[in-house]
C-alpha cells in the first residue's frame, strides 16, 4: 500500500516528559519557540523482508524480522522561507509490535539523506522513526465487549450505592470498575482518532490508525547516558491518508456521546466520595 504523509515537527508534551531528561544538553531548547517544520511524503510498504545487508534497527523491530518500507518519490517537500522545497529521503523497514497493555504498535522508519530545519527546529542526516497503533477485528471487538462489561459493572455498583447506600467497600468498587473502564478506553482508537482497513500490506482486516508520532535516535544526557546511551526521542507527530481501504472516523471516541457522559458522571461522583475514609492508592 501507498500511504500519504505529513509530518508536523516541533515541540511536543513529551518533550517535557522522558524524552526531555534524555536529551543532550544542546537540545534542550530545540523547538521552544513553538516553530513547526511540515514535511509532506509518500511511503509505500512491502511483504519481504529487508535484505541482509541493512543495517538492522532494533528500536523499531529484531534483525530478520523488519520488512521493506520505501519514499515513493525519494524526496519529501516542504515550505520555506524561499518558498516550496524538496528534501532527499530513503528507503527503510516496518514491524509490528504487538503490546500487552495498549494498542500493537506499527513502527517503520525512513533515511532522511540531508540536514533540514526551520528555525529552532532542526534534524540532522539519519532515521525518522514513525509510530502508530493497529488493530485487528477480533481485538476491536472483543475490547468494545470488555468496556461495556465494565461500563455495567460499574452502573451495577451505583445502583447499589443509591438502593443500600455508599460504604468505604462499595466506593471502592466504584474506583475498580472505573480504573477498568479507563485501561480498556486506553487501548481502543482515541477520541478523534480515525482508523483505516483494508489498506495494509499482507493483512486487509488490519486496523490502522492514521496518525502517530515522531522520534529520532539520539544520544541521552548525563547521568542517564550510563543506562540509556542512545534512546528515541520525540520530535513531533504526523498523520496519514492510505491509499486505500475503508476509512473510520471517530467524532468523540470509541463509544457514543451517552457514555462518554455516564463516565464523567463517574469520575465526578468518585470525586465527590474520595472523602471517605479508604486507602488513597485506591482513589482515583
Amino acid at each position: 500500500p501507498r500511504w500519504t504523509l505529513r509530518m508536523n515537527i516541533g515541540r511536543e508534551d513529551d518533550s517535557e516528559g522522558l524524552s526531555h531528561m534524555l536529551a543532550s544538553m544542546s537540545d534542550r531548547d530545540w523547538g521552544a519557540s513553538g516553530t513547526r517544520l511540515m514535511l509532506d511524503l509518500d511511503v509505500t510498504f512491502e511483504d519481504r523482508m529487508l535484505p541482509n545487508d541493512c543495517p538492522p534497527m532494533t528500536e523499531v523491530g529484531p534483525a530478520g524480522a523488519i520488512k521493506v518500507a520505501k519514499a515513493a518519490t525519494s524526496t519529501a517537500k516542504y515550505i520555506s522561507e524561499c518558498g516550496q522545497q524538496v528534501l532527499s529521503v530513503g528507503n527503510g523497514g516496518w514491524f509490528i509490535t504487538e503490546k500487552a497493555d495498549k494498542p500493537s504498535e506499527l513502527k517503520f522508519w525512513l533515511e532522511l539523506m540531508e540536514p533540514v530545519g526551520k528555525g529552532d527546529v532542526s534534524l540532522e542526516v539519519g532515521h525518522i522513526v514513525f509510530t502508530t497503533s493497529v488493530w485487528t477485528d477480533s481485538e476491536l471487538k472483543e475490547l468494545r465487549e470488555m468496556l461495556e462489561e465494565a461500563k455495567l459493572a460499574g452502573q451495577q455498583v451505583e445502583k447499589e450505592m443509591d438502593e443500600e447506600g455508599e460504604s468505604p467497600m462499595t466506593v471502592l468498587k466504584y474506583n475498580q470498575a472505573l480504573s477498568k473502564v479507563h485501561e480498556l478506553q486506553a487501548k481502543l482508537p482515541e477520541a478523534g482518532e480515525g482508523y483505516k482497513k483494508g489498506g495494509w500490506v499482507g493483512d486487509k482486516a488490519l486496523n490502522l490508525s492514521m496518525r502517530g508520532l515522531l522520534s529520532v535516535k539520539k544520544k541521552s544526557n548525563g547521568v542517564f547516558s550510563l543506562i540509556f546511551p542512545t534512546s528515541l526521542q520525540c520530535i513531533g507527530k504526523f498523520s496519514s491518508t492510505p491509499n486505500v481501504g475503508q476509512h473510520t472516523h471517530l467524532e468523540n471516541s470509541d463509544f457514543s456521546k451517552v457514555r462518554c457522559h455516564e463516565l464523567l458522571c463517574v469520575a465526578m461522583r468518585c470525586r465527590a466520595l474520595s472523602c471517605i475514609s479508604i486507602p488513597s492508592q485506591h482513589v482515583i
